[in-house]
């Protein structure tokens, strides 16, 4: 910064976790699906990483937010699959000293490990396809005039873009919630005076009449609620008339997907799906060695730092995504 003019040289910021927090006013300048508004992470899909683009007329599917590690009903979410913490959003484009450093005084760790999503981000900042993002950004003022007109073309004369990739780890597997249980109705009720929720289901009823010899009975599939807290049915959801039926996004977003489950199970009720669908972490280092490969084929400069790596195969990675290996910093302690 201090060898350039102002406004030559912009840096942008990408924490990573089990996903990237683009934030709400980056990601609000996308085509990104609507089931919620608590976090503002998405899916990318296997193809994406085949290039550095993402248009912002490109259709992403939010990212679902629930809490990914068991926790009780009602309990507080403290780290959730999209981060919502101080520090965890993008930094798009900035030249000042003190706000890049307030920004990675303000990271912490946590959460299952993604580069290749954090290299994702990284490279569609440096690629011209962001450009109209940033450009509203800055008509917003979220962003400094002085990066209007960035991402630079990527063939452009006189321009160098590099990204910086560091981890301390290796990437890991994490779940999402699958396709047709994003959005709509879900199976389940909550009281908003006290937060207690009720499972709705078809419920095998038994109806008797008369007495003695002259007693009947007949079975008729009804429907009933199950209420967790006390391990019991009522014809109503708790709550009555006040009670309210939750969405999936609601519902992910309260519970654990295990503590859902469970509530299955205790009503001895069928869970309409049986597990999240998980992205392993071979399909994440395979993703991002196509992503790095997009970007060095895009002129782009990588380097990559490992610090203090956990195993030979997380140093693999990063020197297969760095611009060459002499682009591969392995350290440990101070050397950093």
């Amino acid at each position: 910064l201090d060898s350039a003019e102002e406004g030559a040289i912009g840096l942008s910021v990408v924490p990573y976790a089990t996903q990237v927090s683009a934030g709400a006013d980056l990601l609000g300048q996308f085509n990104v699906s609507d089931e919620h508004d608590y976090s503002h992470c998405v899916n990318f899909d296997a193809s994406s990483f085949d290039t550095t683009a993402l248009d912002t007329d490109t259709p992403l599917d939010r990212a679902m937010h629930f809490y990914p590690y068991h926790n009780y009903w009602g309990q507080k979410v403290y780290s959730t699959n999209c981060r919502t913490d101080p520090g965890s959003e993008i930094l798009p484009f900035s030249g000042s000293r003190q706000v890049l450093a307030d920004k990675i005084a303000t990271l912490t760790a946590g959460g299952q490990t993604s580069i290749h999503t954090g290299v994702k981000w990284g490279a569609a900042l440096l690629d011209e396809s962001t450009r109209p993002a940033i450009d509203r950004l800055v008509e917003a003022g979220a962003v400094s005039p002085d990066f209007r007109g960035r991402p630079r073309d990527l063939d452009e004369p006189e321009v160098l873009k590099v990204m910086v990739v560091m981890t301390d780890g290796e990437n890991t597997a994490h779940d999402q919630i699958p396709d047709g249980f994003r959005s709509g109705e879900s199976e389940f009720w909550i009281d908003p005076e006290d937060g207690f929720v009720s499972l709705e289901a078809e419920r095998e009823v038994r109806h008797c009449e008369g007495r003695g010899w002259w007693r009947t009975c007949e079975n008729s599939w009804e429907t009933r609620y199950y209420v967790p807290h006390n391990r019991g049915w009522r014809e109503t959801p708790y709550g009555g008339q006040d009670a309210r039926q939750l969405d999936y996004a609601e519902l992910w977003a309260a519970g654990h997907y295990s503590t859902i489950r469970n509530i299955y199970a205790n009503a001895g009720v069928y869970m309409p799906f049986s597990s999240l669908d998980t992205v392993s972490a071979s399909d994440k280092d395979q993703r991002l060695s196509r992503i790095c490969q997009a970007a060095r084929d895009a002129g782009i400069v990588i380097y990559t730092v490992g610090f203090e790596l956990p195993n030979d195969n997380a140093a693999r990675v990063l020197r297969d995504c760095a611009s060459s290996a002499g682009h591969f910093f392995l350290v440990e302690g101070l050397e950093i």
